[in-house]
Parts: structure tokens; sequence; C-alpha cells
């Protein structure tokens, strides 16, 4: 009989989704994790637009106009170099809100709530425009937590928002995958 056992972190997520999201009978709190990081840009005044789309389907878009999400490379604790966006969103307790360097306000602190969705999602497409080269664009491409694809390219016309983040929600860890849009 095995009683210790480790599990990879986005496993860990989806054993206990509850420890992380809280109730599991509706996805909303995803958006909710997603959100949040926008009105950060929003509340600190880097930001004046955050534009949220979904569906019943559990399909959500959330895009802002702000800095964009900090695309760099990383050390980890271990040493190993990894991109920011891919820690931030397949590692737990990554971020850049662990300290008052970043925002004056801010709602999400934990380093947990893109890890979250990634998780908890079929699949999460991040575009973010270069904060020094408007017309360069990072895309990311998760499945089922996964890194897919990662582009770095150009576009010919300055695109509107800075970060946008889509996911699926994956309806194997929620009763129903439809938000309650009341909250």
């Amino acid at each position: 009989m095995t009683e210790i056992r480790v599990l990879a972190e986005l496993d860990h997520i989806r054993k206990r989704p509850g420890m992380y999201i809280g109730d599991t009978k509706n996805p909303t709190h995803l958006i909710k994790e997603v959100l949040d990081n926008a009105l950060d840009e929003l509340l600190n005044a880097y930001a004046d637009t955050i534009i949220i789309n979904y569906d019943d389907q559990g399909n959500v878009s959330i895009s802002d106009n702000g800095r964009g999400f900090p695309v760099h490379e990383l050390t980890l604790p271990d040493g190993k170099k990894e991109d920011s966006v891919i820690a931030a969103v397949c590692r737990l307790f990554s971020g850049a809100k662990f300290d008052d360097n970043t925002y004056n306000i801010s709602k999400g602190t934990h380093g947990v709530g893109l890890s979250a969705v990634n998780a908890l999602s079929k699949s999460m497409n991040i575009t973010i425009k270069d904060r020094e080269n408007k017309h360069k664009v990072h895309y990311y491409e998760f499945n089922n937590g996964e890194l897919i694809n990662h582009v770095i390219g150009e576009t010919p016309n300055v695109i509107e928002f800075s970060t946008q983040l889509q996911f699926s929600v994956d309806s194997q860890y929620f009763e129903t995958v439809k938000f309650d849009t009341e909250t």
C-alpha cells in the first residue's frame, strides 16, 4: 500500500480543485482568476478597457489594453531557465505580485490563479502584445495544461489589446460549464 505520493503541480489542482478555486458547481471562479489580472492593470491606471466574452459551453475570452503580460526568461528555484508565461500558467506559486514593486493595488497575490485555469481547462490560448515592439506578438497554446505551441510573430496592424486569454472549461471538474452570470 502506497501512502505518500508526489503529484505534478497541475495534477494536484485537478485532483483537489476545490482547494484552489473553492466551489466546483460551476467554473465562474476561473473567469475571476483571469479577470483579477486584467483588473490589476485597470486599477493601477495601465488599462482603461477590459472585454469579456463567454458562452454556455464554457468558452471564455478576456482581453485588456494594459501593459501586456510580462514575457521574459526567468530562473526557477532549481536554477533552470523558463519562459515567464509558461511558468505562470504551468507552475503553482508563480507570479509578479509577491511584493509591492508591481502594483499599488492588487486583486490576486498567491500565484495560483492562472495555473488553476490552465489545469481545469481543455484548452487555453494566450496572445500578448510585446511591451517594447507593438507589432510583435507572443502566442501560447495549451491543451490539457500542456504547452503545445509557442509562436513569436509580427503583425502589420497594431492590435487593440495587450493581453488576451481564452480558455475552454473541462467539464469533468464541474457540475455545469455554465457560468453564474449573477456573480
